[in-house]
């Protein structure tokens, strides 16, 4: 990570590690104003429960993703409107077409499926549909942005009716998006990492290297389907070879069965906030909202990634990190010429090539002796 933050603009890796210490500032105003004695006096869970930090930082993903969705609205629809593309080259107004038409009819048939088949309410489907749209549009580019090495989003669909209507009503009953709340829990709740923004650095790469859009998206595709049926299989072969309670305990045991149980409590108690996370859920959008409007004429405000990325735990871990890699960046540049810079840079390089070889002579080790050895990016 501090290779990785040496690497991105330090406008960037400022904002990442400004707003985590913001946070901290924040905790210990409400420690000594009486609301807690320590940070787990703010509960929450990645299933239905906010605290500030979350709250917050959902409220400016919110308004961050749709400041990002109505800058490209013309390329979303532009299946139905090719006018709103005619400015482009050929060859990028067909792939936006395509693109276009792809996302609209896929959109519609997945909320089709969970309405039709899944028995979801078709008003719950809707709202989670686009509630989790937004969400993964303000993280692909946060993600893409910031390389950020690993990430979890603790705001979801539920943390969202939770706090601001409750479960407890008829119209807001768990049962009405049980299925939902599984879809959701099995595509991204255990996120980590993420497909999405590798694929926008792949565009990046492909433009750069002037490749022929058709070979590029088939090659994308073929790499994509490729690994997911060799994961799937190498996945099966190895439960039915060890056993599932020989595999993963959180993925192939813990979190199973921990769906079922939280599903039936969430029916069970109908639980509703009664902490006003709301409030700072609109604080978080507000104080985004400034943002975005003020960084339009002073420039030295924060960059707005490093509050979207305050849904993300794994910040708590990574912000040292990345704030060694700024430092060094930015003292690099001030005081050192371009020469300078490039030696630092292949320093930092090595660190990233250095952790990745580790990981990976720890995986060779760990299945040579039969033993976990826990050197991994998990961390």
């Amino acid at each position: 990570m501090i290779g990785l933050a040496f690497l991105i603009p330090a406008n960037i890796s400022f904002s990442l590690w400004f707003f985590a210490v913001l946070y901290m500032v924040q905790l210990l105003i409400l420690v000594w104003s009486g609301y807690g004695q320590t940070e787990r006096s703010f509960p929450m869970d990645p299933w239905y429960t906010w605290n500030f930090r979350y709250a917050e930082g959902s409220g400016a993903m919110i308004v961050f993703a749709l400041v990002i969705l109505y800058k490209c609205r013309h390329y979303l629809l532009c299946f139905f409107k090719p006018a709103t593309v005619s400015g482009l080259e050929l060859g990028e107004q067909r792939e936006l077409r395509v693109s276009s038409c792809l996302f609209v009819f896929g959109s519609l048939a997945l909320i089709l499926l969970l309405w039709l088949s899944m028995g979801a309410n078709l008003y719950h489907t809707l709202f989670c549909y686009f509630a989790i749209m937004a969400m993964t549009v303000a993280l692909v580019r946060a993600v893409t942005e910031g390389g950020i090495l690993g990430f979890q989003a603790y705001a979801s669909p539920f943390h969202f009716i939770r706090t601001f209507f409750g479960m407890d009503k008829a119209w807001t009953a768990p049962a009405l998006f049980t299925p939902l709340l599984v879809y959701y829990l099995v595509f991204f709740f255990e996120l980590k990492t993420f497909i999405a923004p590798a694929m926008a650095n792949s565009i990046k790469i492909r433009e750069d290297l002037k490749m022929e859009r058709g070979r590029f998206h088939l090659a994308i595709f073929l790499a994509i389907a490729i690994a997911s049926v060799t994961v799937i299989l190498i996945h099966v072969m190895m439960g039915y070879h060890t056993g599932a309670d020989a595999m993963s305990g959180w993925f192939y045991i813990n979190f199973p069965q921990s769906i079922y149980t939280k599903i039936a409590a969430m029916n069970k108690l109908g639980p509703v906030d009664q902490t006003a996370t709301h409030l700072w859920f609109g604080f978080g959008a507000l104080l985004m909202s400034a943002l975005l409007w003020l960084r339009q004429f002073f420039f030295w405000l924060p960059h707005p990634i490093g509050m979207i990325m305050l849904v993300n735990p794994l910040m708590r871990i990574y912000w040292f990190s990345i704030f060694l890699g700024w430092l060094a960046k930015t003292l690099v540049t001030k005081y050192g010429r371009k020469e300078a810079y490039e030696k630092a840079r292949n320093l930092f390089i090595g660190l990233i090539a250095g952790e990745l070889a580790i990981v990976a002579l720890a995986m060779l080790v760990s299945y040579l002796m039969e033993t976990q050895i826990r050197i991994d990016f998990n961390r």
